[in-house]
């Protein structure tokens, strides 16, 4: 499996929506069917805690033979005290959850745009990219129409970054774990 970063639905995702990962460019994505993570859904808030699904997701990697893990949800998810989260992934870790339900709007093809951007954006972290300030998907946003202004990819130093990234972590068997609640923990939030 190296090389192949494992995509799992949490809870029902389109699957024309989980087809489009696969387009997305240097990455490779394995999906596998729903996945429900225990104790992850907060009753009271009506959302998933994102530092819980990511916990879910690195034992899901880690059992099924994965470096990296991509949980996506249709469903409002939140990371500590925010009001919510877009995505939450740890720095060059193993686990990285996004959430589409505040990226939807009336327009199919600017929702697509918005969850890839997120999606490389996590991806990014995943990989060892922290913020940055280029006109560059690595851009903090906190809000959905900052993520419609920002690049669809990454910027020049990003790009190279990333590049090597890709390439160590194809090199070694090794999974870099971080400890849940760490401050490499990463999160895109519209508070």
């Amino acid at each position: 499996m190296s090389g192949l970063i494992a995509l799992v639905p949490v809870g029902h995702v389109n699957s024309k929506l989980l087809r489009i990962f696969h387009r997305i460019k240097p990455f490779e994505f394995y999906t596998f069917d729903t996945f429900k993570p225990f104790d992850a859904y907060d009753d009271l808030r009506r959302q998933y805690d994102a530092l819980r699904v990511m916990s879910c997701l690195k034992e899901f990697a880690s059992s099924h033979g994965f470096q990296k893990v991509l949980g996506i949800t249709p469903e409002d998810m939140y990371y500590r005290n925010s009001t919510s989260v877009f995505g939450c992934a740890e720095l060059n870790g193993v686990a990285a959850v996004l959430s589409t339900y505040r990226l939807s709007c009336v327009s199919e093809e600017v929702f697509l745009l918005r969850v890839i951007k997120e999606v490389l954006h996590e991806l990014g972290h995943l990989f060892g990219l922290e913020h940055c300030a280029n006109d560059c998907v690595m851009r903090f946003c906190e809000r959905t129409d900052l993520i419609d202004s920002k690049r669809l990819g990454y910027c020049k130093d990003c790009s190279k970054k990333l590049k090597n990234a890709i390439r160590n972590v194809r090199q070694t068997s090794q999974a870099r774990y971080c400890t849940p609640g760490d401050n490499r923990i990463l999160c895109t939030s519209n508070r």
